[in-house]
């Protein structure tokens, strides 16, 4: 039987290794930093997206959707 702690700790290595290979470490950081400063998920999206729609290059990162 597994117990609930190795679930839960192997759960922890998975998500590790998936920010380690796939995710930008500069990205990471600062998402981390913005929820230390108190800022909700949606209101990083808001934020990111908001800049993006300001950006020159924007339309052709929209286009590629």
């Amino acid at each position: 039987m597994v117990e609930k702690s190795q679930v839960t700790e192997r759960a922890q290595l998975q998500k590790t290794t998936v920010i380690q290979k796939y995710l930008d470490p500069e990205w990471v950081e600062l998402i981390k930093e913005a929820k230390r400063y108190g800022m909700t998920i949606d209101e990083i999206r808001k934020f990111l997206t908001s800049f993006r729609k300001k950006s020159p290059t924007s339309k052709r990162s929209e286009s590629v959707r």
